[in-house]
Formats: C-alpha cells, structure tokens, sequence
C-alpha cells in the first residue's frame, strides 16, 4: 500500500538553504542518516523559490544571513505562497530579538548551529520531526471534519445536535425530508418540541439515562412531523465530553422505518429535478414542495399551501380531485395565479400513491409552467400568419408585373420582320421589371436610385440628368411606374440611341409627376396608355416642340380608395 501524503510513515521530504555548500552537505549526510528524512539543497534563496514552485516539500530549512535574500525574507516569501509548510530558521547568531522576529512572522521552529555539526544536526532532525507531524496531524483533522461533514449532509439517517439543555445546533437534510422542518426553523429551538403526545414517559426515561453520561442504543421511538403526523424511528443517542469530563454536547441519531426511508430518499431525489414537484394529502394540503415548485408558483419557502389555492378550488374540486378518487391519475393543463397575482398556466400531472407509514393516501403532483411556451407558439403563428400575408401579397404583386409586361411584349404585326430588335425591347421590359424587385425593401422602393439603375439598363441608353425627389413607393405601384418608364425610355431611344434624357419624378399636391424628355420618340403604344390608366389610375400628355416631352400623371397610391387589379394592359 502506498502511504496517504499526510501519513506519519511517509519520509520526510525537507529542502535546506545555505549559502556554504560544505554545510549544505554534511547537513544533508547527517539528515539522511536518520533513515525517515529526505534532503534537497539550494543555495540561495531565489533557487529555493523556484524548487519550491516545482516540488512539495514537507518543510523547509533555510540559513538566517545569505545574500540576496536573507532568511527572514525568504520566510516571508513561503508564508506568502505556502502558509501550511513548516519553516526553521537556522543560524550561528544567537539574538533573541531575531528569534521572536522569526516566530512571530510565522516559523515553526528556531535551530541554532554549532561546532559539532553531528550534534546539531540530530537537534535539527529532532525539530523538523516535530513541526511536520504537528502539521500532518492539523491536515488529518481538517480531513476528518471535511468527512464528518460530508457525511453529516448526505447520510440517511436522521442526526442532530443539541445542548444539555436540549438546544438543537444542527440539524441535517434527512430529518428535514422526514419532518417537514427545513434546518434554519429547527436550530435554536428545543428537542422536546418533536416529542409526539403520549411519548412523554419514554422521553423522560430517556433524559435521564444519557443526563448520567451513558450511551441511548437502538431505543424504539417515534418522532413528530410538521403536518401533526408521528413517524416511529430507531433512536442512539452519545454524549460528548470535554477533557475535563463534564458534557458539552449530544448527538442523536435516528433511523426511520423501511418504508419511511425510501419516502426519505423520493423526496431528496424530488429536491434534485428541475420540474417542479409536490406531495399533498388525500384533502389537497401540500405537506412537500421541492425548489424548482416553490420558483415556478412564486412561493416563500415559509408557506404553507393548499392545491386549491395553487390551482383555484374550482379546477381542484370539480376536475382534478374527483379524477384521482376515481382513476387514481390526472393530467392536463391548467391557469394558476402566484401570490403577487401575475397568471401563469401548468403542464401538470398527478398520481395517488398509498403511504404504508401513515396509512393515508398521498398525491405526487409533477409540473412545468407552460406560459412562456404557449406565448412562444402563439408568436410563432403570428408569424406564420403575417409571413403568409406577405408571401400572398408579393405573389399578387408578381402576377401583377407579369400581367402588365405581358400586354407591353407583344409582336408589332406591322413590322413583324424587325424580330432582333423587338427581342432586345423584350429583354429591357425584363430586365425592368427585375429590377424593381432588387430594389424593394420592407416592401417599398426608393425611386431615386431605382431610377439611375433602370436608365442604365435601358438598351442604348446614353447621359441622362435625373431630377427625382426623395419618393418611395409601394411595390405593386413602383412595378407599374418602372414599365412605363421604360417604355418611355426606349420610345426615345429608338431613332437616337445615346441622346442625353431627362428623367423626373416629383411629388405635387395631387399626386406624383413623371416626365420624359429629350427623344423624338413615335406615338406612345396602346399598352402604355392603358398601364398608365389601369395600372397608375392617372393621365399621359405628349407635347412636340423642339423634342419630345412626355408627363404622366398619378395619384399618391395610398390615397386611392380601392385599386382595380392590372389586366393585360
């Protein structure tokens, strides 16, 4: 078996600091001689510092006077980094001064050096023994109360603490499970308040039996829980003294019956879940409430509850109860109100069990609030909802487009022959019509920039001026604007590709202007006219002097009653 690290068998692993290496070793042959100490040297106190960082140590020897850093410095770099490691000053000065500077700064020992290096050595040996067990018996006992604890918290046994004078100090989770009684209601109170009636004559039996100092073994009892209902239990009962004798304090432990316990070990494993979970009795009085319950209804760890007053008495007595007496199980979700009145709804579900203990029929109740989850859905078919509304209005508004196109890319029958040229037109009504969608935002287009890339994309298009205030339009309106601006456009173009435009869009007091000048275009096509009409609800006018100078009129969309779908155009 390997020995534990604190384990008085283990050697003793000690680094020693001089600045003389001729004493560095023979300290360490003398040492080692021993047969249980283990030496290291450095000879200086910055190379002890970095073994230090590098190795353990038990303890630590170090020279008083050594340059660089002196003894009384270096200790007070190991209190710094390694307060629990015993330190001894060594030195031939015999100040005593220096010697309480040493001890008060934290040294575990003082070792003065001699002629008789043998001698000194053995004294040394003897100190270093001494300031590492006194050390490794300190480290066992935090060990064992870190265990005391450990099992003080987790144990399944009931175990409490109290004064002669019967003062509960401390009072583990097992006997909160059993009794209702979370630890800080209980310290501070007497014992005797768990004392069932009728059990007072074994009460006094039993006071008087450990009050003589002995030992309570196995003694059959029953203890009284926070709901009135008693539990019988396994009692042991110790005293504990002082060195002097007299008794400071006892520790009871208890162990509840068979069936209590695993009731015990339902409820620490309720307390662990992240649903919230309750145990009530057969009339809905709640007599277990786990935390993740307590933050989902808004509960202060204090209250005592009804379900009906969870649930509403009406859920409870008209829906749920009358379904645990006769199917022994409900689930189903319902409204419930927190004390400070905010709403909330439960998932929630709730079997009958029989408890063998008390004989009474219980009710195990499993929850999770659903409020958010039902809000989260309802705004995901909200969502739904306006994203189909939207999809449905975009693929009207395609149809829309496509329809007025349609009425704008059919063959001219006097000149069927000119059949590239009527393809190019086509391919610039596309392209057109395209582009609006590229530029359609939150379901608007800004027509400025709109129209800077439509003039560009016109076939033949050369310089064009653009005088465009700052107009967005709704889509379905902006479609039937770019169509006829691009008809006007490429009207223009057609006997003099590369001549400058001029392109405007103006908002007026009736509506919105959109002007074309600068081409000696042909007469305006049927299909023009008729999208402008249909599809704008307003005028063209043409007017020739010296060029071209096209002006369609509309109205402000928004403020036309009821739109008239585009039809062929």
């Amino acid at each position: 078996m390997v020995p534990d690290a604190d384990s008085p068998s283990r050697p003793i692993t000690v680094l020693v600091i001089d600045d003389d290496p001729d004493f560095l070793d023979l300290t360490k042959c003398y040492l080692e001689e021993t047969g249980d100490i283990r030496v290291e040297t450095a000879r200086s106190g910055d190379r002890a510092l970095r073994l230090l960082d590098e190795r353990i140590y038990d303890a630590v020897v170090s020279d008083y006077r050594m340059p660089v850093m002196d003894g009384l410095c270096f200790l007070d770099h190991v209190q710094e980094h390694h307060p629990h490691m015993p330190f001894i000053l060594s030195t031939g000065f015999s100040h005593d001064d220096l010697i309480r500077r040493a001890l008060g700064m934290g040294a575990a020992g003082y070792h003065r050096k001699g002629p008789d290096l043998e001698v000194t050595s053995a004294e040394l040996a003897h100190l270093i023994r001494n300031a590492v067990g006194r050390q490794r018996a300190e480290a066992a006992r935090e060990r064992e109360h870190g265990l005391i604890c450990r099992v003080f918290h987790t144990s399944d046994d009931l175990i409490v603490f109290f004064t002669p004078d019967g003062t509960v100090t401390s009072w583990n989770p097992a006997i909160s499970l059993l009794t209702g009684v979370p630890a800080r209601e209980a310290v501070g109170r007497q014992i005797n308040e768990w004392i069932p009636r009728g059990c007072e004559a074994d009460a006094r039996e039993i006071a008087a039996h450990i009050h003589g100092g002995n030992r309570l073994d196995h003694f059959p009892f029953r203890c009284l829980r926070k709901d009135g209902m008693t539990v019988p239990i396994d009692l042991s009962i110790s005293p504990i003294a002082e060195s002097s004798g007299a008794i400071w304090m006892y520790v009871a432990v208890a162990r509840p019956s068979t069936e209590q316990r695993k009731q015990c070990l339902l409820k620490r494993t309720l307390e662990s879940v992240f649903v919230g979970c309750l145990i009530a009795q057969q009339d809905g009085s709640v007599t277990f409430l786990n935390d993740a319950a307590r933050g989902i209804m808004g509960l202060d760890p204090a209250t005592t509850v009804h379900l009906a007053d969870i649930l509403s008495r009406d859920v409870w007595e008209e829906t749920i109860s009358p379904a645990l007496r006769s199917d022994g199980k409900w689930h189903g979700e319902v409204s419930a109100v927190r004390p400070d009145g905010s709403a909330y709804r439960l998932d929630l579900s709730a079997v009958v069990d029989h408890d063998s203990v008390t004989h009474d029929l219980t009710t195990v109740v499993f929850c999770v609030e659903t409020t958010q989850r039902r809000q989260t859905e309802d705004d995901l078919l909200e969502t739904l909802k306006e994203k189909s509304a939207l999809l449905g209005g975009a693929d009207r508004r395609v149809l829309k487009g496509l329809r007025a196109l349609s009425g704008l890319i059919r063959p001219d029958a006097s000149d069927p022959g000119d059949a590239e040229a009527h393809l190019k037109e086509c391919e610039g009504r596309v392209r057109a019509l395209s582009l609006v969608y590229e530029s359609t935002k939150n379901g608007r287009v800004e027509m400025r920039p709109h129209f800077s890339a439509l003039a560009a994309a016109c076939p033949g298009a050369g310089a064009h001026d653009l005088d465009v205030e700052e107009i967005s339009l709704d889509q379905e309106t902006a479609i039937a604007v770019t169509l006829v601006l691009n008809e006007l456009i490429t009207s223009a173009l057609r006997d003099g590709a590369g001549m400058r435009l001029r392109i405007g869009l103006q908002r007026g007091i009736e509506g919105y202007l959109l002007t074309v000048e600068g081409g000696d275009g042909r007469e305006i096509p049927e299909g023009v006219l008729q999208l402008v009409r249909s599809g704008l609800h307003g005028s063209l006018s043409v007017v020739r002097e010296g060029g071209t100078a096209v002006s369609v009129r509309f109205p402000d969309p928004e403020q036309v009653p009821a739109r008239r779908p585009l039809e062929g155009a």
